[in-house]
């Protein structure tokens, strides 16, 4: 598996995959660790990587035949790269019209900044007919503890509980992750969400993404993930930037990009 390790002018670092186009690291100057990624994570071509930043197209979710799209399984081209900077690219081939029978073209730069780094994702349509997908940047931030993690910034959001189907309003000024959850707060990017990881806090800003996925297995349900280690949920929060509520629909030659940072932020830059 081919990897690509950008380094900023601080000494931080992010090193990204082809599998996938999938970020596995991002280490700030202080030399922390801010992804998780399992330590039983399969890397075998065809299988999705547990953690980092899988890119989810062109379907978020189970709610079609493709449970989080193929782009996070399939190997993309390093197309352009830098000291802190890389672009990848991954276009419809014989294998992706099979399951998903539209042309289009991705593409995914990485951008590394003192104390940040960003991703923005571009899908274009290189078709004659509209298509409509849904997706995400499924980040998994690694925390201390969970126990101690929480997110900050949804005060008062409508948002669905996906695991009890009910849509209810976020009465709380911090969310703590207690068990399973499984919750989408529809109309909540580019809103600014800060997550206390223990490590620091992370503030996540995003463009273009409309929506916000909160996600931990809790211990019950991670004991059905074969890729993710023992007690390893203990050690993520997934707050993913997200399209998911309303399909993004794009005609024949369109073009939709959207962007996640992530921000320590101890860091004044």
């Amino acid at each position: 598996m081919d990897t690509q390790r950008l380094t900023g002018e601080d000494h931080a670092s992010v090193l990204i995959s082809n599998h996938g186009a999938q970020v596995l690291s991002w280490c700030t100057a202080d030399t922390v660790e801010r992804l998780f990624v399992s330590r039983t994570a399969s890397r075998q071509p065809g299988h999705a990587i547990r953690g980092g930043v899988p890119i989810i197209f062109p379907q978020f979710g189970g709610a079609g035949p493709l449970r989080h799209g193929f782009a996070r399984i399939m190997d993309w081209s390093l197309v352009d790269a830098s000291d802190a900077h890389a672009c990848y690219e991954l276009s419809s081939s014989d294998e992706t019209l099979r399951i998903w029978p539209h042309a289009f073209h991705l593409e995914y730069a990485i951008r590394l900044f003192p104390g940040r780094f960003s991703m923005t994702l571009e899908v274009k349509n290189i078709g004659l007919n509209p298509f409509s997908f849904t997706g995400a940047l499924h980040t998994y931030l690694r925390v201390a503890s969970l126990d101690e993690a929480f997110v900050r910034g949804l005060e008062g959001r409508p948002f669905i509980d996906e695991v009890t189907e009910m849509h209810l309003i976020d009465s709380e000024p911090t969310l703590k992750f207690d068990g399973l959850i499984d919750r989408l707060y529809p109309d909540a990017a580019p809103q600014e969400v800060l997550t206390h990881t223990g490590f620091g806090d992370i503030k996540i800003v995003s463009e273009g993404f409309t929506d916000l996925v909160l996600w931990n297995p809790g211990h019950t349900a991670s004991a059905f993930l074969a890729d993710l280690d023992p007690g390893g949920f203990e050690n993520f929060a997934c707050v993913e930037s997200a399209i998911v509520q309303n399909p993004i629909s794009l005609a024949a030659g369109g073009k939709w990009r959207g962007s996640q940072t992530l921000i320590l932020k101890e860091a004044h830059h």
